[in-house]
């Protein structure tokens, strides 16, 4: 796991202020890492990762997986899926409507893309609505071991 500066921790003893990991690994699921994002850190999702394809990402507010980041062979972000749930825990499936004559969309949903600017840093526009989509196929099977892990977490 890496990102945000930590391949520099590791090389410089001068970055006192950066001390540690801001993502710590908290358990797995088979063989994949469930991580959660300090709270004081406005980064939820890592932009690299020097040790997993996956990540499962937990919210430090509820310590339940709001979202799941695949990584390429570099390291680097290439997809990720953000978990939105119901008021009773149950998946919020995706879903397009039109309001106020603008297509909008809500629920759990697919970022298939994070482009990379011309400084080499990894972002997307928020919700851009030309980089969501439902998610579908192999990415369900990620989607149903984090809502078994949520649920039981709540139990």
């Amino acid at each position: 796991m890496g990102g945000n500066g930590s391949t520099l921790a590791k090389k410089s003893k001068t970055l006192d202020s950066y001390k540690g990991a801001r993502f710590n690994e908290i358990a797995q699921i088979d063989d994949i890492k469930v991580i959660v994002v300090k709270t004081h850190n406005n980064t939820k999702i890592p932009m690299e990762s020097f040790s997993s394809d996956v990540y499962y990402i937990v919210d430090p507010r509820t310590g339940l997986i709001n979202h799941i980041a695949f990584y390429d062979s570099k390291g680097n972000i290439k997809h990720s899926i953000d978990l939105v749930f119901n008021k009773d825990g149950t998946l919020k499936p995706y879903r397009e409507f039109y309001r106020k004559g603008k297509l909008r969309s809500e629920g759990t949903h697919f970022h298939k893309e994070w482009p990379v600017d011309s400084n080499g840093d990894k972002g997307r526009p928020s919700h851009n609505k030309n980089n969501i989509s439902a998610v579908k196929g192999q990415y369900m099977t990620y989607v149903g071991k984090a809502v078994k892990y949520n649920k039981n977490k709540r139990s």
